[in-house]
């Protein structure tokens, strides 16, 4: 074999190497951008999960233990006024005192979020299939998450029946936070709202005399008579 065909032979090897390395860069390429669209969304919606669970709690958790540590209390905000009887006529909202605890609560939840954003979280990329077999396995995707500074908070008022001519009145913080969950790969800005109880009362208004419950009504020629139940209002019959 001469010079030339050796020489030849060596550079033709050389060119099958060179086109074999860069079909398998080119499938490990795809393979990623491949493997990327499918976790990406995947990963984004798990993240995002545990960053609102986790958000979610420290809101709460904060405002519960300001609310603990200052004894704060139903009649801190609302004040009764009474008839001569004694019988509940308005409530006055406290305003001041009202609007001063927004003011501690938003900072609280601010400081809280932001003290645990040094907080890593991980989820298993066998999590983010899907599959029970492979759930909580494979290498663990590291996050975390902080607060963008944006809160918005306010107070809301829920009545709703507690029995004969009482009254069930709650008092919530609803609070709006933004936060920014940090990925290897990208952030994903989320909004979370939360809802906490702070106080609640039940108002008790006069008891009536006399109560009729009507069951089982169905057409207007219906015979009824039988099940009207009465309670106290035959005292008044006689």
């Amino acid at each position: 074999m001469t010079d030339s065909v050796r020489y030849y032979s060596r550079r033709r090897k050389k060119q099958k190497l060179r086109l074999l390395t860069l079909f398998l860069a080119l499938a490990l390429l795809l393979s990623l951008i491949a493997a990327e669209a499918f976790l990406t969304p995947l990963l984004r919606a798990g993240a995002s999960r545990r960053a609102r669970a986790a958000a979610t709690y420290l809101v709460s958790a904060a405002v519960c233990r300001r609310m603990n540590d200052e004894h704060i209390r139903y009649g801190d905000m609302i004040v009764f006024e009474k008839n001569d009887e004694g019988l509940v006529t308005a409530l006055s909202a406290n305003m001041t005192k009202m609007n001063d605890l927004k003011a501690r609560l938003s900072l609280d939840v601010l400081e809280s979020l932001s003290k645990d954003s040094r907080t890593e979280f991980s989820l298993p990329l066998g999590s983010l299939t899907r599959s029970s077999f492979l759930m909580g396995k494979g290498p663990a995707v590291r996050f975390r998450f902080v607060p963008t500074g944006d809160i918005a908070s306010d107070f809301r008022s829920e009545f709703s029946s507690g029995g004969i001519n009482q009254t069930c009145h709650r008092i919530y913080l609803d609070v709006t936070v933004g936060i920014t969950v940090l990925l290897p790969i990208r952030c994903i800005s989320e909004e979370i709202t939360t809802s906490v109880c702070v106080a609640e009362t039940v108002i008790v208004g006069a008891v009536p005399d006399a109560f009729t419950n009507v069951q089982n009504i169905g057409n207007a020629d219906d015979e009824i008579s039988g099940d009207v139940v009465d309670f106290g209002a035959n005292n008044f019959l006689d």
